[in-house]
């Protein structure tokens, strides 16, 4: 049997035994998937326009990490082979080589010879586990018992490294990192609380100490009933000087003079 999808050099290949399925990243940029039960393939994915060098499958089978000659990592839903569904820059060569650590760490050999640890979903570099120089990297392998990786470079030398310590280095320096972010925090909340007491205290020496307004002047409060008491007292006297009126007789007539009468007659 024969498969002829790809139309320059295959790179790479992660065969997945359950499923029975073959993945292969190839030159021409192109994810192509086999079923190897049948004689067509199962799907191609579109050109990525870029070499795509290296794939291992991860999370569970529901993801095909691709490295890419730009630096790439490319990340493929299973089942969706069209397109990646996500993208992870961040190596400044290629990536040559990947291997799967467990189910969610991956590491990587480049072109700047530096082997990384990644973390798939959440994307994230975790550390970087030892070079070979400035020599790039072909080749990276877990061994069986997953305590050593290997890797094969231009500088003529097969290297190993150990995996329990290079996870150990990076969860001390995760560690360290809380530490010293939680000490930060701790430290700017202080320095909050020691700002909001000095802004209380000022505030309320400013409350004591603030005198009155210049040409103010001072509330009485015995000012108006003395006013008062002074207003009664003239009118009393007022009223003791006015003149009397003149009687008047019932009804308010005034009598007639009687001789006035008398001459009438």
């Amino acid at each position: 049997m024969k498969y002829h999808e790809n139309v320059d050099f295959i790179s790479d290949m992660s065969f997945v035994e359950h499923k029975k399925t073959l993945l292969a990243t190839g030159g021409d940029g192109c994810l192509s998937i086999f079923d190897i039960r049948k004689s067509k393939p199962v799907a191609v994915s579109e050109n990525q326009d870029d070499e795509l060098l290296c794939v291992e499958v991860v999370r569970n089978t529901t993801k095909a990490v691709v490295g890419t000659q730009d630096g790439v990592l490319l990340l493929f839903s299973w089942g969706d082979w069209g397109d990646c569904t996500d993208r992870f820059p961040g190596h400044p060569s290629s990536v040559d080589s990947i291997v799967k650590v467990d189910d969610s760490t991956i590491m990587t050999a480049s072109g700047d010879g530096i082997i990384r640890a990644i973390g798939i979903l959440p994307n994230r570099l975790v550390g970087a586990v030892g070079d070979h120089g400035d020599m790039p990297i072909e080749r990276i392998r877990l061994t069986r018992d997953g305590t050593w990786v290997g890797t094969c470079s231009h500088d003529s030398t097969v290297r190993f490294w150990s995996v329990e310590e290079a996870l150990r280095e990076d969860e001390e320096d995760e560690v360290a990192e809380e530490q010293d972010l939680t000490a930060q925090d701790n430290g700017d909340k202080d320095k909050d609380d020691q700002s909001e007491n000095e802004d209380d205290a000022v505030g309320n020496s400013t409350i004591e100490a603030s005198p009155e307004p210049i040409g103010s002047k001072r509330t009485n409060p015995n000012a108006s009933s003395d006013e008062d008491s002074s207003d009664e007292e003239t009118k009393e006297r007022q009223r003791k000087k006015k003149p009397k009126k003149a009687k008047r007789g019932i009804g308010g007539v005034k009598k007639a003079n009687a001789a006035f009468f008398a001459d009438i007659d």
